[in-house]
């Protein structure tokens, strides 16, 4: 039998392990379906004409975007999308992925004047930059309660899996806590 504090650090109860269903989020899979098409690819420029606002980068999950994106420092314009740094490229930095602290993101978006500004005593033009992590909530809202379960019980999850996952649990509900 399964230890209940472990199926409830988990949210998930006997009942629950019945019917339940995965979201995914949206963002992800059409981040993942894309991707798909260049795997290697470490930028992506989108930069539109510069009456157009529509451009967007590919998110990595649905959360975490920026809700306002600041306008030009120099002129007051808005700033636009122009392009964005993919994770793949942590692939070609030699990165430890084993590090805590090593380098990581989703995705970083630069946007930059949508009018184009060059103040004449500027070399180089201060932009908006933005960085997102992927989430475990874009990779699986909710675990599947029973997936869960039979992995506990098969012992696929090891101690040390169960624990991580527990552990980034209790983080992620102690950052909605702190909100």
């Amino acid at each position: 039998t399964i230890d209940p504090k472990i199926l409830k650090d988990f949210n998930v109860n006997e009942e629950d392990c019945e019917d339940t269903e995965v979201d995914v989020d949206k963002a992800f899979l059409k981040f993942e379906k894309r991707i798909a098409r260049e795997p290697s690819q470490i930028l992506r420029y989108a930069r539109l004409h510069y009456n157009q606002e529509d451009a967007e980068p590919l998110w990595v999950c649905q959360d975490n975007k920026p809700s306002e994106i600041k306008n030009c420092p120099y002129c007051g314009s808005k700033c636009t999308f122009e392009f964005q740094i993919m994770p793949q490229l942590l692939n070609y930095l030699n990165i430890d992925d084993k590090n805590p602290n090593s380098l990581d993101w989703g995705t970083v978006a630069v946007y930059t004047c949508n009018a184009n500004c060059q103040p004449k005593d500027k070399h180089y033009m201060e932009g908006f930059v933005y960085h997102q992590y992927f989430s475990n909530d874009g990779l699986n809202k909710r675990f599947k309660a029973i997936d869960i379960k039979q992995k506990i019980e098969s012992g696929e999850l090891t101690k040390e899996e169960i624990e991580r996952i527990m552990k980034i649990k209790k983080e992620k509900d102690a950052a909605k806590t702190d909100s």
